[in-house]
């Protein structure tokens, strides 16, 4: 019986707290106020502070929720969570000075609290003394060392004015401090790579992918690690192909373990990406047959496949293989362009032709399918078939009638 009746008390309270949300809504706030207020006298702490929660959100009436915190405060023996509240009212209406205050004089009676110390932080960002905040946090770290938080916020402090020695600093003291916690071995990886200490930070990443070797990040950071590296040697060692060469298997290694623990079709495109880069094309071509064997919608593999057969000078299969492409995608206006593309370069008007067409009876407002097909029919030595392409092009592309007229050649 008693449970109803509290069921039934929420369910009012919470009519009456929309019904005061609609009124400020409305911009009646000397009607919420006093309804606010009313509540505020018959309900409990927790209702109160909902209801006051609940106003600040609406980011209005910015003096009436001053009001109604101190109302707050002078009923309930439990005043802290609604001095905070008013902290908080004070930095949104961008009275920082004035947060930041009641934020000192709160902690002086709970420091323990990291909330507390979040929204001082805020205050003090709005002030703009990113100083302050750094050693604010450097004291709480130093206070409370159990906290995990805390290091994690001293860290975000420091990243705003690129104290990397710092941070690299404040990661270790909170590996010690923390050995399950895999987020301040990454951030020190992630420094490391800023700094330009990639061997050392490719050890990070190895550390992380043996603790987790599903993590696809870790392996992605190292890939992007190592490629720095070598691009990094590359620069001070002229003609240096064997530590290159002892990179680019590390990458390719990489990136088996990667695709080992993570069917993805993107990582693979990286894959294929990477072994065109440093040309090794031959493999890269066995990668793109299981590619498009596998994921035939993936129009990046018969791209990549494509300019490598262009290089092979396999023209004819090339043909062949957007024209599989299209089989799988026959909506794909793009497959068309890029087939067409490869007719010209061979030199096959007509069929290029024909590409465009197909293109243009699906998008018939893109300029570009327009200066292809006139190219093709220009070729074809069609000039007056030219001429009537030109003028099909949408007026959206005009500026004037006049400009129009002088493109009627």
């Amino acid at each position: 019986m008693l449970n109803n009746l509290d069921d039934e008390m929420t369910n009012i309270e919470s009519k009456q707290i929309e019904e005061i949300l609609c009124l400020i809504k409305s911009d009646r706030f000397l009607e919420a106020v006093e309804k606010s207020k009313i509540l505020i006298s018959q309900s409990n702490e927790q209702i109160a502070y909902n209801l006051l929660q609940s106003i600040l959100e609406k980011q209005k009436c910015f003096e009436q929720i001053l009001e109604l915190c101190e109302l707050a405060i002078e009923k309930y023996i439990s005043k802290n969570q609604f001095f905070k509240l008013k902290a908080k009212a004070l930095l949104q209406f961008k009275k920082a000075n004035e947060s930041l205050e009641l934020c000192n004089q709160i902690i002086s009676n709970h420091p323990q609290e990291l909330d507390l110390y979040i929204l001082k932080s805020n205050a003090l960002k709005q002030l703009d003394r990113q100083e302050q905040i750094i050693q604010m946090w450097v004291q709480f770290v130093q206070q409370f060392c159990e906290v995990v938080e805390g290091y994690d916020y001293l860290i975000k402090a420091l990243e705003i004015n690129q104290n990397y020695n710092e941070i690299i600093s404040v990661c270790d003291k909170a590996i010690q401090q923390f050995p399950n916690q895999i987020l301040f071995l990454q951030k020190k990886g992630e420094i490391l790579h800023k700094q330009k200490s990639y061997l050392q930070a490719i050890e990070i990443w190895d550390e992380l992918i043996q603790k987790q070797n599903k993590e696809v990040e870790y392996y992605k950071m190292k890939i992007k690690t190592l490629i720095k590296y070598k691009k990094k040697i590359s620069k001070q060692f002229e003609n240096n192909n064997k530590e290159e060469d002892l990179i680019n298997e590390q990458i390719k290694t990489c990136y088996s373990q990667l695709l080992q623990e993570n069917e993805d079709e993107n990582l693979e495109i990286d894959r294929i990406q990477f072994l065109i880069d440093i040309n090794q094309k031959q493999e890269a071509t066995i990668f793109l047959d299981n590619l498009i064997k596998k994921y035939p919608k993936n129009i990046e593999g018969y791209y990549f496949k494509s300019k490598i057969l262009y290089d092979e000078k396999k023209f004819e299969q090339i043909i062949e293989l957007y024209d599989q492409a299209i089989s799988y995608q026959p909506e794909n206006i793009q497959l068309y362009e890029n087939k067409a593309r490869q007719l010209e370069k061979q030199e096959r008007w007509v069929d290029a032709l024909k590409c465009i067409n197909q293109a243009l009876s699906m998008s018939p407002e893109s300029l570009h399918y327009y200066l292809q097909k006139f190219k093709s029919l220009q070729k074809l030595n069609l000039i007056k078939t030219a001429r009537q392409c030109i003028r099909m092009i949408p007026n959206i592309y005009y500026d004037t009638d006049q400009e129009m007229e002088q493109c009627d050649f």
